[in-house]
């Protein structure tokens, strides 16, 4: 695993984007949300230190299935 910092609002991935890995959080929040048919966000989680997401996409090689998002300074290992 790699660790790379993250801002505060930076996006970690997309909703539909291909991902292919996992992430841990190291330090920081990491939000995780779904966009309904109608536009609105919906909260899925937040992720804080020792908290791992961006398995299902790893595990069925699929697209993402929401959009995960910084939500405070930190440090993730992918």
């Amino acid at each position: 695993m790699r660790c790379r910092p993250v801002a505060r609002g930076e996006v970690i991935y997309a909703e539909s984007t291909v991902l292919g890995a996992l992430w841990q959080v190291r330090s920081g929040a990491v939000r995780v949300t779904n966009q309904t048919a109608d536009g609105r966000e919906v909260l899925f989680a937040i992720f804080g230190p020792g908290d791992c997401f961006g398995e299902i996409s790893l595990i069925d090689g699929g697209v993402a299935p929401n959009t995960a998002v910084a939500t405070e300074r930190g440090e993730l290992a992918e």
